[in-house]
């Protein structure tokens, strides 16, 4: 590439100053007519000897490559919002047992993604201490707060 550039260069010099030499008549414009011609055989001559079905297979490559780029970016930001989004409601429950004075050991939500595109709860694991009415209360509250029915609800004593 540099040696074309170079070649156009010093033929660009050598037709200017052999321009420049030329009398003002009709063979000054005919000289520049000329010139023009060969700087431009010279700058298009790299592209005459190209593959072109090469390049479009070239292309055909890096658009797949941007798709799967792109996907995998995508997937890996569903991840981890998803990641968020389970220590959020994990979190919530959290404070809603503590709220209530219940003393809970373990929490985990799982969270699905829903046709309105986000997460939402969809199955809750809680390990805890304590039975009776208060886990009740809090079982009731994380239906009713959350969405997640009692049956999605797995909680060992």
């Amino acid at each position: 590439m540099s040696e074309i550039l170079r070649r156009i260069c010093i033929l660009s010099c050598f037709f200017g100053a052999a321009v420049s030499f030329i009398p003002e008549r009709g063979i000054k414009q005919i000289a520049e007519l000329l010139c023009t011609c060969i700087l431009i055989i010279c700058i298009l001559e790299p592209f005459a000897d190209f593959d072109w079905t090469t390049l479009s297979t070239e292309m055909a490559l890096v658009r797949n490559n941007e798709k799967m780029i792109t996907e995998r970016s995508e997937e890996t930001k569903r991840s981890l919002s998803k990641s968020a989004t389970e220590e959020e409601y994990s979190s919530y429950i959290l404070e809603k047992a503590e709220r209530k004075g219940i003393i809970l050991t373990n929490v985990n939500v799982e969270v699905r993604w829903s046709d309105e595109g986000i997460w939402i709860p969809w199955r809750t694991y809680i390990e805890c201490k304590e039975t009776g009415a208060k886990i009740n209360g809090l079982s009731e509250t994380i239906e009713a707060e959350l969405g997640v029915p009692k049956e999605r609800q797995d909680w060992n004593y």
